[in-house]
């Protein structure tokens, strides 16, 4: 019996793929509004015409009209095939793809993911602060704190009630829901007991969202001093602290352009400052700030502020910070470090001064090589060549870890101007490096690409305009449930883009959340032809209003051809000619013609 991949495996497998992590591996891309773009890997040019849509996780070249997924870009870049690219990726995810034997079976219901478990859980705590007898606590706790309304439905807030099954008794009302309460960390399990209990109990809630704006884990507070203050979901197939920043959907909802992002400890930090207007502010997650991290932040935006507490832990907590940035800062990034008073923190003091004395503070920010040199010249008496000598030796330490470029030659100059040591002495300085094999991941430099322009679609009109529509559709999902289905078409089987069509309507309206990367991911896994030849077509981008109407008009088309060729049939079918009158028509044959011509005439 041959063996295949699970659906619901590439559907998750995509979801938890950046596509553009994915490309950046490959191409280097730059920020360009909402888009990344670059020049295209797949045919020479020497303007960047190759975007990437971070949102619909979905690539797409305006030279030569490559396109598609995560798994997509594998199987062109990589010329590897559709198993070849799923292992490939669930390589780069930590993953093991679950091969199973075939059973034929059609029609498997769809599981529930473990993000619409999620989802309900915020709900679930959403509710309860609005309508649990106990509510007022919390809401008095917020208020105390100087929170709205608003700005606690902007992140959600939620409150868990006393009691140990409240969540459990509501939402795991099947097996399978069960067991995806406790792989998302929302259910412990006691295993001397034998039994299971809630994991947030009697606390504020922070539903942690992902860039693209789905739940997936959630943090708790206590309304006292209770050990511990701050309770996290645990890392899950869904959440991983290393690579999640919180508020940052907030902060990219709120701003359309980011400048910079402020980078602060807690929840109520990023709260409290959007409140007050601040809305660029976002926290790890009980964990020093990743590459991971900052990953995300470069590609959102070219600076990022470092706010730390003014004591010991928290300079110890910006020198980890400082070593991390090192490595990420390419010209044109920024990195500063913001101190506040002792005993205060970002939501203490924009609530006791105010707006603009905290971003006083932040104007006064320490950038990179100003904090570097007051770190290291703090004990050095720079008059002295021993101290001079000691400088040189610990500021390469990490000016080397700069990559290369004019940022790096810069911090050289001025450690050179303090020194007094020639640029050209210092770089004498730099150990040798070892040579560092490329990730797994990155293409090799005589890695195949694709030189050719895609196949072009089939010159048939009826065709490209059901092409049209498909793409359009895969481009824009939530389309399906603004236009008629095709459900009530006589299709002949020979007309296999219309089938697809409809296939791919009825699929959006059994899953109307799905994403373009998974509706595509699983399209090419069945119909892998058509659906290339659909994203082949030059693709022009408007707003949505107008390709809405473009797909309207592209559906109604298709059910005017689709009755002309009914009428023509019926009329061969019946032997009638085109002068018959409905008088010579049977009963039958004149209640069939009607349906036809109604129908044609209400397109």
């Amino acid at each position: 019996m041959s063996q295949h991949i699970p659906q619901s495996f590439i559907d998750d497998l995509l979801d938890r793929t950046e596509l553009v992590d994915l490309i950046s591996g490959y191409v280097k891309l730059k920020k360009t509004g909402s888009n990344y773009m670059a020049c295209c890997p797949f045919h020479n040019e020497k303007t960047p015409s190759f975007s990437v849509n971070p949102n619909k996780q979905f690539y797409y070249c305006f030279g030569c009209g490559a396109s598609g997924n995560a798994l997509g870009f594998l199987m062109d870049y990589e010329k590897r095939s559709f198993p070849e690219a799923i292992e490939t990726l669930a390589h780069m995810n930590g993953m093991q793809v679950p091969y199973e034997k075939a059973n034929n079976k059609p029609n498997q219901p769809k599981k529930t993911s473990l993000y619409d478990l999620l989802l309900a859980s915020q709900n679930f705590y959403e509710d309860q602060l609005k309508d649990h007898q106990d509510k007022q606590i919390a809401i008095d706790y917020l208020k105390g704190r100087g929170l709205s309304g608003e700005t606690c439905k902007t992140f959600g807030v939620g409150f868990a009630p006393e009691g140990w099954n409240n969540l459990q008794n509501k939402l795991a009302t099947t097996n399978e829901k069960l067991k995806g309460l406790i792989e998302t960390g929302m259910l412990i399990e006691n295993t001397e007991k034998q039994s299971l209990y809630d994991r947030f109990r009697y606390r504020l809630i922070f539903p942690i969202r992902d860039a693209r704006g789905r739940t997936i884990g959630f943090g708790g507070r206590v309304f006292d001093n209770s050990k511990p203050k701050y309770l996290n979901s645990p890392e899950t197939p869904v959440f991983q602290k290393q690579s999640e920043l919180y508020g940052l959907y907030e902060a990219k909802q709120a701003n359309r352009h980011i400048e910079e992002l402020l980078v602060v400890e807690g929840y109520m930090d990023v709260v409290a400052l959007y409140e007050h207007g601040i809305q660029n502010a976002v926290a790890t997650l009980g964990t020093s700030i990743s590459s991971k991290h900052l990953n995300k932040i470069f590609r959102i935006c070219p600076t990022v502020v470092f706010c730390f507490d003014g004591d010991e832990a928290g300079r110890k907590a910006a020198n980890r910070a400082f070593e991390t940035v090192l490595p990420q800062m390419e010209d044109g990034r920024q990195a500063k470090f913001l101190f506040l008073p002792e005993g205060e923190d970002p939501d203490s003091l924009v609530q006791t001064k105010g707006k603009t004395a905290f971003l006083n503070q932040v104007d006064k920010s320490l950038r990179l090589s100003e904090y570097l040199f007051e770190r290291l010249t703090k004990a050095l008496d720079l008059s002295t060549p021993d101290d001079r000598a000691k400088l040189i030796a610990e500021a390469t330490q990490f000016i080397f870890k700069l990559p290369i470029g004019s940022y790096q030659t810069l911090m050289l100059q001025e450690l050179s101007l303090k020194t007094g040591l020639s640029i050209e002495a210092i770089q004498q300085l730099k150990p040798s490096q070892p040579t560092i094999p490329s990730p797994a991941y990155h293409p090799a430099e005589n890695s195949p690409r694709l030189q050719s322009n895609p196949a072009p679609p089939t010159d048939n009109k009826n065709d490209s305009v059901t092409l049209t529509a498909i793409k359009l559709l895969l481009f824009n999902p939530a389309f399906a449930q603004q236009a008629q289905d095709l459900n009530d078409l006589t299709i002949d089987p020979s007309e296999k883009a219309i089938l697809i069509l409809r296939s791919l309507i009825n699929q959006i309206h059994q899953q109307p959340d799905i994403s373009t990367a998974t509706l595509i991911g699983q399209a090419m896994a069945n119909e892998k032809n058509i659906i290339e030849k659909s994203l082949s077509l030059k693709f022009i981008e408007v707003d949505e209003n107008q390709s809405l109407k473009e797909y309207k008009d592209h559906i109604n088309h298709i059910y005017k051809q689709n009755n002309r060729i009914n009428v023509k049939s019926f009329i061969e079918s019946t032997k009638l000619n085109r002068n018959i009158t409905l008088n010579d028509m049977s009963s039958e044959q004149k209640e069939k013609f009607l349906a036809l011509f109604n129908r044609e005439s209400d397109k």
